[in-house]
């Protein structure tokens, strides 16, 4: 999801309109944030669904953001709509599809926003600096067992451009299976 701060707007990737999600807006609508807050910015990330201080698995929390696309999601459920973020770039960068800023100063200014919310329905995605492949192996195993998909390896130097990077890896679960189709 593309959450695009001025315009106080979720976008999916297609660019559709994600609606009910108001709790989410008014914690960028406080004093201190209107004050000390970030101008021109669009932040990548996700939307999971959070109840009773448990993330809903993909399925479960996707039916429930696939009705907010719609605006038909019962209030109550759009409201345990969170969003976690793991980059931004700047507005205009988005729109040329290219950010030279590089990733770890976009994390920064990210992580400074996601602080001056204050609230754990916007979070920045866990990240750890990584030396060599057995630390990329042991942070993927530990995301794993959280029951998260998996991680990315990242050049902490990359521009940002709107396509698929080779400055990142996504390591994820792969599994033998054999499937009868009915």
């Amino acid at each position: 999801v593309n959450f695009i701060l001025d315009d106080f707007e979720f976008r999916t990737r297609n660019w559709k309109k994600v609606h009910q999600l108001e709790h989410l807006f008014n914690l960028f609508k406080t004093k201190q944030f209107q004050e000390k807050g970030v101008k021109n910015t669009v932040f990548h990330g996700e939307l999971l669904v959070k109840k009773n201080g448990k993330i809903l698995d993909r399925k479960t929390g996707n039916g429930i953001i696939n009705s907010c696309l719609n605006g038909t999601a019962d209030p109550e459920d759009a409201k345990d709509v969170i969003l976690i973020i793991w980059d931004c770039v700047t507005k205009r960068g988005f729109f040329e599809d290219i950010c030279s800023i590089p990733y770890e100063a976009r994390v920064k200014h990210a992580k400074r926003t996601v602080k001056l919310v204050g609230s754990d329905k916007f979070r920045f995605i866990e990240t750890k600096i990584v030396n060599d492949y057995s630390e990329a192996q042991e942070f993927y195993q530990k995301m794993r067992a959280e029951g998260k998909e998996g991680a990315v390896l990242k050049n902490r130097l990359v521009k940002w451009k709107s396509h698929t990077s080779p400055e990142q890896i996504k390591l994820k679960n792969e599994e033998d299976a054999e499937l009868r189709i009915v």
